[in-house]
């Protein structure tokens, strides 16, 4: 039985993942941290909260105030994809007074399961 998500911080957990990952000198925590921000980042596009262009060689996921970088596109392989805005547009994008502390997002994220099974459920 599948733990129930809870929806209120994700955005703000997801934030709160990848400002920890880039502040860790630790490489094997900070992989960890990046890839629970690639889950977070999965669930909610897949749950159509974020929308995807490509930036780069990124792509730039975006929705509800906030703003995240990957290098992963979860797009459909036939999907045209527009160019993202420059980066200082969106660079640190959070909404002003959300806040979701470590703790919380570890807990948040960590109950997702794996970006290949989150993409495999029926929709």
């Amino acid at each position: 039985m599948s733990q129930q998500v809870p929806e209120i911080h994700f955005h703000a957990a997801v934030f709160a993942i990848n400002r920890a990952a880039k502040q860790t000198r630790d490489r094997t925590r900070r992989a960890y941290l990046y890839g629970l921000k690639e889950r977070g980042v999965a669930y909610l596009y897949k749950n159509k909260r974020l929308d995807v262009r490509s930036h780069n060689d990124a792509y730039v996921y975006r929705g509800e105030g906030y703003a995240f970088h990957l290098d992963e596109c979860f797009a459909d392989i036939n999907e045209t994809l527009l160019e993202a805005p420059p980066v200082q547009e969106f660079v640190g994008d959070k909404p002003k007074g959300s806040f979701c502390s470590l703790n919380d997002a570890l807990r948040i994220l960590e109950a997702l399961p794996s970006v290949h099974q989150i993409f495999a459920e029926v929709a």
